[in-house]
């Protein structure tokens, strides 16, 4: 796993940063400057142009990733698939601007009542929607050939470093609130500029136009399978969207705002997850294309163990420092229940691994839209009974609650079919290892300072857990790291594990 432990370091290291400014920016200059409606009206708008950009896609990033390997380094072929996936893309976006247009009035009489700043900015959604189909595109492009650091970099970095300067300059009244929504947009295209500049430098965006490399049954086999994933990604999208898009309809902008927080720091846990998941789909094409599933069954089972190392840490990390964490926002503390939830789907997300991409790259992939059609309906009529009655936090347990069905579903289809699950005697060891460390963690004395309290618990929990996970072995990958790190430190006399 020298290509997947090698970038997803770096990966992690980009994204980290990218969560250190979106930290700065959604949860504190976001938090001291923006009222709850109009961050309320920033996650809505979010939320509508990562889902109205699944839906243009019409699965092109998932048939990039599927048969990119079959056109790679073939020139003339490469050329004409590139050309391909932009006017695939190009008729997408126009396709869902048309759809966003006619049910313009329906969106706007539903969310009128409660959420009035998104339906007086509705507009926004078109151009987020291109920059981020943009982003997608090329990104995938990228990842098809292993090169995933520069998107990584792109996004985490280069588009949270602009929007820091917006909020700052909204904030001393050189930019009025729809001015700085208008600098927010152009900043999403930064990244695509960079990633484009990044492709073009490694010469792999040659454009040739032509179709006679997509014979009938070639162009069948690719868009029966870009419809069936995009809708099944469409879904899934959905479900993890869903929870925002209800509670703006049912109880308005400025409990979104709250929720969106929880979000936030629950997503921290899935980080790492996420980057070694960019470098290990193209990996899984690859071995699926020559019917190497020993290799794939390696990568599914080391990849959970080390995804789980790292996120049930921060975890640990941010539960026993929840109290800390809304002390210093205490605008969103009615958000303390929901980082749970959210964070208790997010591990069983993570324990699972990459079942959902060994599917989607095999021929069962029509799978995946049929559970996560059985899945949106559940989680829309959870979402519908819980949120009217417990607001935020009942949005959290009808999203944790999806993603343990679903996972637990794909979980279960992958071993059936393929023989292949993600545990070992490890992944237990590792949730005992956890469920100690956390029990250490929550009877950690308070200093009485949120700040030092968090530092205190944080160093106390690491110093117990790592060690730990080091002297029993849990991941291979996590102690090579390690020892890496400490032959750098204290010379090379150190061995590796």
């Amino acid at each position: 796993m020298g290509i997947v432990q090698r970038q997803s370091v770096q990966n992690t290291i980009y994204t980290y940063l990218g969560v250190v400014l979106g930290w700065l920016n959604k949860s504190l200059l976001f938090y001291q400057w923006l009222t709850q409606g109009q961050y309320g009206l920033i996650e809505l708008l979010m939320t509508f142009m990562v889902l109205g950009s699944e839906l243009s896609q019409l699965g092109i990033t998932r048939i990039i990733l599927r048969f990119f390997p079959y056109f790679y380094q073939r020139k003339d072929k490469e050329g004409k698939f590139i050309f391909f996936i932009i006017l695939y893309s190009a008729i997408g976006f126009a396709g869902i601007c048309l759809i966003l247009m006619l049910i313009k009035p329906f969106i706007i009489a539903h969310y009128a009542p409660k959420s009035p700043l998104f339906t007086n900015e509705y507009i926004y959604i078109y151009p987020l929607i291109l920059s981020y189909t943009l982003y997608r595109v090329l990104s995938t492009i990228s990842q098809s050939l292993l090169k995933t650091v520069v998107p990584a970099m792109a996004y985490n970095i280069a588009l949270r470093l602009p929007q820091t300067l917006l909020i700052i300059l909204l904030h001393f009244e050189y930019l009025t609130f729809r001015g700085f929504l208008n600098w927010m947009t152009v900043s999403f295209f930064v990244p695509v500029i960079i990633i484009l500049v990044y492709l073009i430098w490694l010469r792999k965006l040659h454009i040739t136009i032509g179709f006679d490399w997509m014979k009938a049954r070639i162009g069948r086999i690719m868009l029966n399978y870009g419809w069936f994933s995009s809708l099944g990604e469409m879904t899934n999208m959905l479900v993890s969207k869903v929870d925002i898009l209800m509670l703006g309809w049912l109880v308005g902008e400025t409990v979104v705002a709250t929720y969106a927080i929880a979000f936030y720091i629950s997503v921290l846990i899935q980080m790492p997850a996420r980057s070694i998941r960019s470098i290990t789909i193209p990996l899984i094409a690859n071995h699926m294309k020559v019917k190497r599933m020993d290799l794939i069954q390696d990568l599914y089972q080391k990849t959970a163990i080390t995804n789980l190392v790292v996120a049930a840490l921060v975890f640990v990390g941010i539960w026993i420092n929840i109290d800390s964490f809304f002390g210093l926002l205490p605008k969103y503390a009615d958000g303390r229940a929901s980082v749970i939830y959210l964070g208790l789907g997010s591990i069983f997300n993570i324990i699972t691994g990459l079942h959902r991409p060994i599917i989607m790259n095999s021929r069962y992939y029509r799978f995946d839209l049929y559970s996560n059609v059985l899945l949106f309906i559940l989680v829309v009529i959870t979402n519908y009974m819980l949120i009217p009655v417990y607001g935020a936090t009942g949005a959290s347990i009808a999203t944790a609650f999806s993603l343990f069905l679903y996972n637990g579903i794909g979980c279960v289809f992958v071993y059936y079919k393929f023989g292949m699950q993600p545990f070992t005697t490890k992944t237990i060891l590792n949730i005992l290892i956890t469920v100690g460390v956390l029990i250490l963690g929550l009877n950690i004395p308070s200093t009485g300072n949120h700040l030092l309290d968090i530092l205190v618990r944080s160093s106390i929990v690491t110093a117990v857990y790592l060690p730990l996970i080091f002297w029993l072995k849990i991941s291979p990958d996590i102690n090579n790291m390690i020892v890496d790190i400490l032959r750098k430190i204290f010379g090379r006399f150190i061995s590796r594990s």
